[in-house]
């Protein structure tokens, strides 16, 4: 339940938690899997549904940022705690199959499948698997048959590698130049086989792009081995992209050269560009890459672009680096940056960030979500943390528990003594609202 505050930050969440559950109307209450193993026909479409209405109602920008926020937190699960197929019967409980592989692993795979055939052939498939199996109990091929009648490609190949094999491609590349025989060189690895895992090589078929006297140039090619090299004629080159329409799930390292990035970084069109090379800059640490993102960050017009930049500030954490946060942070005024900018000032502790939260959180924010990660931020400074801001606010009720939840657990990680005096009298029946209990 929202009120008016809190619906700038979370009315977003609602919609797609809404149209997520009536997707369901269709992918799993219509058409039923059979078993667990393909519980991914219900799950991984419901969360595609999401990116398909943000597609339809806002438009490009939120489905690719909505795709790059499930590959990344697909990714996270699947460096960081395990990595499984996305159809198995590996399981002790369905309940563990209800994972970031299931949601937005699935999902982001579905969008790749549509690239892969064509919106037509994808479409009209989808209808009639939907329509075909109506009060019926569906497994993966049956859905794969049907788009293979549409399409007229076997794809039993792509169902191997992406659905019933573990991993994803992580991919390095170099670009270099030569400017007598006017010629860029592209150098493409995949780093992720593990064969201890069962992770594969792929069999990727990817497009390269470039931008040279204003004009996009775009090269297929087909990148099945560890390593590969291709090579293209082309006038020197304002920009240079791998995959520049995010057709294919994959992580990616590459900076072609700090001055095409920066470019990059203001003149992409699209905003998964404008992300790469934020990160990409900001981790080289240069002064003068930091400052180029300083300067866009205020005339960057989507929300989705200015956390991502943020955050590869926070990672940087240079002084530089910190410097333009202080600056966001005192100038930042949307909802839907605001949280998130305060959880990656969280990750660093530091004076001028510390000092820049508590003058944003005395002059007022207005926003329980993006007020409580501030209070986290400031907790995270130990023995820094202003113990007083804390305890004011986790003993101050607000609509839905939010802010004072999250002022907890700020108070809990300055681990000051007299914090552990604070969250105890907070745990006495009628102290806390229910909401911020578990906190």
């Amino acid at each position: 339940i929202l009120d008016e505050t809190l619906a700038k930050e979370w009315e977003w969440l609602v919609d797609q938690v809404n149209v997520h559950e009536m997707a369901h109307s269709y992918f799993g209450d219509s058409v039923v899997v059979r078993d667990f193993a393909h519980v991914w026909l219900k799950e991984s479409w419901a969360t595609y549904m999401e990116t398909c209405w943000l597609e339809d109602s806002k438009g490009e920008d939120e489905m690719l940022y909505d795709l790059y926020t499930n590959a990344h937190a697909y990714f996270g699960e699947s460096d960081d705690k395990y990595s499984r197929p996305i159809v198995t019967r590996k399981f002790d409980s369905s309940w563990t199959m209800y994972d970031r592989h299931l949601y937005p692993g699935g999902g982001v795979r579905l969008h790749m499948l549509r690239k892969l055939i064509g919106d037509d052939c994808f479409w009209s498939g989808v209808r009639e698997y939907v329509k075909r199996f109506a009060q019926k109990v569906v497994e993966t091929s049956d859905f794969r048959r049907i788009l293979e009648d549409h399409s007229g490609k076997s794809l039993v190949q792509f169902f191997d590698q992406w659905f019933h094999s573990p991993g994803y491609p992580i991919l390095k590349a170099t670009f270099s130049y030569d400017s007598e025989k006017r010629e860029g060189s592209f150098e493409i690895e995949q780093t992720q086989e593990n064969k201890e895992k069962g992770i594969p090589l792929f069999d990727l078929p990817l497009e390269l792009g470039w931008i040279s006297r204003g004009m996009r140039h775009t090269e297929k090619i087909h990148l099945n081995r560890k390593k590969k090299s291709f090579r293209f004629s082309m006038d020197e080159p304002e920009q240079i992209r791998i995959d520049p329409h995010s057709k294919m799930v994959h992580k990616l390292s590459f900076n072609p050269g700090d001055g095409l990035l920066r470019k990059q970084l203001t003149e992409a069109k699209d905003v998964v560009g404008r992300i790469l090379a934020a990160n990409e800059l900001a981790a080289t640490g240069k002064a003068k890459n930091i400052e180029t993102i300083r300067k866009a960050y205020p005339s960057e017009p989507f929300w989705g672009v200015r956390i991502r930049w943020a955050e590869a500030l926070a990672k940087a954490a240079t002084s530089p680096a910190i410097e333009a946060l202080v600056e966001i942070v005192k100038t930042e005024q949307d909802p839907m940056v605001l949280a998130p900018l305060f959880r990656a000032c969280g990750e660093i502790r530091e004076e001028r960030i510390n000092h820049a939260i508590q003058l944003r959180l005395k002059a007022g924010i207005g926003l329980y979500l993006a007020e409580g990660e501030a209070l986290k931020a400031l907790g995270a400074q130990k023995e820094e943390a202003p113990l007083d801001l804390l305890e004011k606010a986790a003993t101050t009720d607000k609509f839905s528990g939010l802010t004072q939840a999250c002022a907890f657990h700020g108070v809990a990680a300055t681990r000051k003594k007299e914090g552990l005096k604070i969250l105890s009298e907070a745990t006495k029946a009628g102290n806390a609202p229910i909401r911020a209990r578990s906190a």
